[in-house]
């Protein structure tokens, strides 16, 4: 754990600056804002450094905020080649505290993807993803609780995919602790809809407590809860189940068999 980098990938999108909600998560200088429930990711960093008694000073508070926000400011400003074009921004705390920020080009997305009122409305969209359940049993560690730069056992799981043939529609794989219960996704944090409640994966299942899994239970349109693989429809007809992260925000997909492929 010392020698693990703290992570938090981040949307930076114009769109953003639209959204009054967005605004909220900014410190009041930086209103209105581009960049996707910004405090969240700046927390995420703080909890996962608190655990392991590492101190970065420089991220706490509200002039803490501000200097995360400018340190990503500052990094768009050399990256990006359109204005309009929306990036996932990279934000890396290394164990010696050194800050790191790259990026890459993302897709644009509406605004009801990033902040939806309600996750069946989710639904209505074309489908974003296909959806695997993964046949390696995985431990929780530290590094699957927290986002960080050991991406070991996320590799691992995301090795047995299928080769991408669309990149419209990229692959995810539900990871899947030695009890058989869901832990999360290897790039985002999933949704079940059982018995007419959505459910997302309980902490202790070992997965990380992202962003926007933050803000879906703190607005109440899910529930924690306990999902074991078994309980999941996957076929022709699988499982429809929605996705979200802090750089694409929420969408959704079918749960497809893997060995069949």
């Amino acid at each position: 754990m010392d020698r693990v980098g703290l992570v938090t990938s981040i949307r930076y999108d114009q769109l953003l600056l639209l959204s009054k909600e967005n605004a909220n998560f900014a410190p009041p200088n930086r209103r209105p804002c581009p960049l996707y429930m910004l405090s969240y990711h700046r927390d995420r960093i703080l909890a996962a450094a608190q655990e392991i008694a590492r101190e970065i000073p420089n991220l706490e508070g509200d002039r803490g905020l501000d200097a995360f926000a400018a340190q990503i400011h500052a990094h768009v400003a050399g990256a990006q080649d359109d204005d309009e074009e929306a990036l996932k921004v990279r934000f890396v705390v290394s164990p010696s505290g050194q800050i790191g920020v790259t990026s890459t080009k993302i897709p644009p997305v509406p605004q009801s993807a990033l902040f939806p009122r309600a996750l069946d409305d989710v639904l209505k969209a074309k489908p974003s993803f296909r959806i695997f359940i993964s046949p390696i049993r995985t431990t929780p560690t530290f590094s699957t609780r927290h986002k960080t730069t050991d991406r070991s056992a996320y590799s691992q799981v995301r090795s047995v995919l299928p080769d991408e043939d669309d990149e419209d529609l990229p692959s995810e794989i539900l990871m899947v602790n030695k009890k058989g219960d869901v832990m999360e996704g290897s790039i985002t944090t999933p949704y079940f809809n059982h018995s007419g409640t959505w459910i997302t994966p309980a902490a202790s299942s070992g997965g990380h407590l992202g962003v926007t899994k933050r803000w879906a239970l703190e607005r109440e349109l899910c529930d924690e809860g306990f999902v074991s693989m078994n309980s999941i429809q996957v076929g022709s007809l699988g499982e429809r189940v929605i996705l979200s992260n802090g750089a694409r925000g929420f969408g959704w997909g079918r749960v497809e068999p893997l060995m069949a492929l």
